[in-house]
């Protein structure tokens, strides 16, 4: 996995510890270590941050503080061999402390990454298919997409760039024109919410947007690490549920396991991530048949335009608190 940030271009090597060959080529690679301090049989141990300085050793508990992180993200990850890392935490924000969950394992290492935050005005980018683009045919809309209810909610700093497009796939966005993936390099929004899912499940073989599982998760990883690339932040978003009930009255299991795939890449890349099908689907569950038609159109699965926007209010409602008070109108 490869992080930028400014910080890693800042790294030197001073009052760097006798280290092997090897390990010192992997500690160059551009991360923070966490020095773990209070060597011995103490249960509980406080991880100050150095740079390029590593201690190996078992305890209980770790507490890990962090400099000054004021208005920056950081993120954090845990090893036990310095080879193979996991995502400690979500990036969190202007974090001076945490206390990884050791599950009776705890890591021996542990590093870290500082994003800045960015400056206003934001710009939100949206990579998706129509149900997130919404469908336009000359004046009519045909069906809306929750990027374009995201300017009902978008604060004053903040813009929508809406990149998605009907018919669009993790396959077709990465290897097809490419004139979305084009909008996105050239204008490198601070922000992207990703949704795929419908396309890459549904498309026919002649349009080759289909993608087996092991395909959208490799992609999913693609478009994360080109988000990355210039520093923005990726925010993946599952794809919708379509509005079919099951006799038990709940919505039926139509495109979970890309959702399922879609929040396990967000969790190993450490990204953010909003679960609308799980979200949709409980407000469906929890309105009238005649709300559900006002939110429907075309078919069971896109939205109106009044749809869209609940769509777009719900996802809102459920991003990191310091997103949403940074990039859109306050809902409560």
């Amino acid at each position: 996995m490869r992080f930028e940030s400014d910080l890693n271009r800042r790294m030197n090597t001073r009052d760097q510890p006798q280290t092997s060959p090897a390990l010192l080529s992997t500690l160059r690679q551009g991360v923070w270590l966490l020095l773990l301090a209070g060597l011995g049989e103490k249960s509980f141990t406080t991880a100050t941050a150095q740079e390029l300085k590593i201690a190996a050793f078992e305890t209980k508990s770790v507490s890990l503080t962090f400099p000054d992180t004021r208005g920056a993200w950081t993120r954090i990850e845990q090893s036990r061999d310095l080879r193979d890392w996991k995502i400690a935490a979500e990036p969190l924000f202007e974090v001076t402390s945490f206390h990884p969950h050791t599950d009776g394992q705890p890591a021996r290492f542990y590093r870290f990454t500082q994003f800045p935050a960015p400056s206003p005005p934001y710009t939100v980018g949206v990579i998706g298919d129509s149900t997130a683009a919404g469908v336009i045919h000359g004046a009519e809309v045909i069906s809306g997409g929750w990027a374009e209810g995201l300017k009902v909610h978008a604060g004053l700093d903040t813009r929508i760039l809406n990149a998605g497009q009907a018919g669009l796939s993790s396959k077709s966005f990465l290897f097809g024109r490419q004139d979305r993936l084009n909008i996105l390099t050239r204008t490198e929004p601070e922000f992207v919410l990703i949704q795929f899912g419908q396309i890459d499940e549904f498309s026919k073989p002649e349009e080759d947007k289909f993608t087996t599982i092991a395909e959208y998760r490799q992609n999913l990883f693609s478009i994360v690490e080109l988000v990355r690339s210039w520093n923005g932040a990726p925010i993946l978003v599952t794809p919708l549920p379509w509005r079919v009930f099951t006799e038990e009255g709940e919505i039926s299991s139509t495109l979970r396991e890309r959702s399922e795939t879609m929040l396990e890449v967000a969790r190993e890349t450490g990204s953010f991530s909003v679960d609308l099908h799980q979200i949709l689907a409980q407000h469906y569950q929890s309105i009238s048949g005649e709300e559900i038609r006002a939110m429907s159109a075309v078919d069971q699965y896109h939205l109106s335009e009044a749809g869209a926007e609940i769509g777009a209010g719900l996802l809102v409602e459920a991003l990191p608190v310091h997103l949403r008070s940074l990039l859109f109108n306050a809902t409560d």
